[in-house]
């Protein structure tokens, strides 16, 4: 197996498991066309959607980009990476994906030889194999608009996004070694825009998410065994004393029943 030690990766003295060469694609032309393929996914997905839920909100529609392009990110990037070896992955000449890795281990070295980095290798082999089918599921719920498949799926992937991140960020920041910029590079656009604003993502999203869920759960009820969202709004009882006669407002505001008795003042 051929190794390296010169490269721009952080720290200097990483030995690679590969024989390394830099990039020749630039960096436009490469991200120009790894975004083609989530771009062409999505565009097929939201015009499924607009075949099964015309009138599907903008919500729906968001939640739809999101899944499909975390299931694609899933499949395309991550799983070539993660199920292969660093060195068959990275050979010569780069693929797409691996020079995409080799860009963003700028940030984060340990993408160089997952493997090597148990926490990193397991959260990854997680989201694959786990995270990867519920978003599948909750795409499938959005798709033929099945509410609770649809919360189903959105509830748990949100959940492990949240927890992978976390796990990610933790590792790092608890790293025995140089501390959490260890397996980054100096410059300010590696830090804070790919290591922490790219991966933040994956915590603020799903937030958004979890948020939806807990509003649209509690909406809901239950008519003939079967779940569905209230078309109304949720009643309210209110009580007022005006001049001694005591007054209940049951129902919505502006449809309730008025009861009124006399009432101690």
């Amino acid at each position: 197996m051929k190794t390296t030690t010169t490269h721009p990766y952080n720290p200097p003295s990483l030995i690679l498991p590969f024989d390394y060469a830099a990039p020749t694609v630039p960096l436009t032309t490469l991200l120009g066309t790894i975004a083609a393929v989530p771009i062409i996914t999505t565009s097929l997905t939201l015009f499924i959607l607009s075949q099964t839920r015309p009138n599907a909100s903008l919500g729906v529609k968001a939640r739809t980009t999101w899944f499909t392009i975390c299931l694609t990110t899933h499949l395309l990037l991550e799983a070539p990476l993660i199920l292969s070896t660093p060195t068959r992955f990275f050979a010569q000449p780069y693929s797409h994906p691996a020079s995409l890795w080799l860009e963003y281990s700028l940030s984060d070295s340990r993408y160089l030889n997952p493997p090597a980095h148990p926490v990193l290798y397991l959260t990854e082999l997680l989201t694959i194999f786990l995270i990867a089918p519920f978003d599948l599921l909750a795409l499938i719920g959005t798709l033929s608009n099945s509410l609770p498949t649809e919360l189903a799926g959105t509830v748990v992937t949100s959940g492990m996004y949240l927890f992978s991140v976390s796990l990610y960020f933790l590792d790092a920041v608890l790293n025995e070694g140089g501390g959490v910029w260890e397996y980054c590079r100096d410059e300010a656009w590696y830090r804070w825009f790919y290591f922490v604003c790219m991966n933040a993502v994956w915590g603020v999203v799903p937030l958004i998410w979890l948020t939806w869920a807990w509003r649209t759960v509690k909406g809901l009820e239950v008519e003939n065994g079967v779940l569905r969202r209230m078309s109304g709004p949720v009643p309210e009882i209110r009580r007022e004393s005006v001049g001694g006669t005591k007054t209940v407002l049951v129902g919505g505001s502006g449809s309730g029943v008025r009861r009124s008795g006399r009432g101690k003042a």
